[in-house]
């Protein structure tokens, strides 16, 4: 038997059928959007609307206090499958801005592939300007390192701006080099 109908039989039954319908492997739980958040003066709510693309859910994410690091408010995607090193990941998403105090009115995120544990090693880092209208967002990047299914997060951070963001259900594949493609309103 091929090595990906292996890997697609050890997923939850819920995301196996996603899982052949996107390209590549997906390595996260898109049902899931309990992500581990964290941020000083900050707060994050799950927001249910049958409106928002791509599930009718998303995490409102309220940065009241910014700093000079990015890094210092964020949410945490949790990986379900390992990446080794020199595999193609990418993450897509659907996103707006509520507010932000930014020089464009538009939201600041980065999204950076990594290890959950110290000290932090990570690679693809972009930053991305999320608009005030709902649209897909993908980052692709080659892993530099491995990620274990045990600590691999890709890290979704926002700190650097006082701004509200709302972000959609997420989904990670190993093996392809785009989604459903930037810009995508589906």
């Amino acid at each position: 038997m091929p090595t990906t109908q292996l890997s697609a039989q050890s997923l939850p039954a819920n995301l196996r059928a996603l899982d052949e319908a996107l390209p590549g492997d997906l390595v996260n739980d898109p049902s899931r959007i309990d992500w581990e958040s964290y941020g000083r003066d900050f707060s994050s709510e799950v927001i249910v609307d049958e409106t928002i693309p791509g599930g009718g859910a998303a995490r409102r994410f309220n940065v009241n206090a910014p700093t000079e690091f990015i890094y210092t408010a964020g949410t945490s995607i949790p990986l379900i499958r390992k990446i080794k090193r020199g595999e193609q990941i990418t993450i897509g998403f659907y996103a707006r801005t509520i507010s932000a105090r930014s020089d464009s009115g538009k939201g600041i995120l980065r999204v950076r592939f990594q290890q959950n544990a110290e000290p932090f090693p990570g690679f693809g880092e972009e930053t991305l300007e999320i608009g005030t209208s709902w649209n897909w967002y993908e980052v692709t990047a080659e892993a530099e390192r491995a990620l274990r299914r045990k600590d691999g997060i890709v890290a979704i951070q926002f700190g650097r701006t006082k701004q509200v963001l709302e972000i959609g259900q997420v989904i990670v594949v190993k093996g392809a080099s785009s989604i459903a493609g930037p810009g995508s309103t589906n």
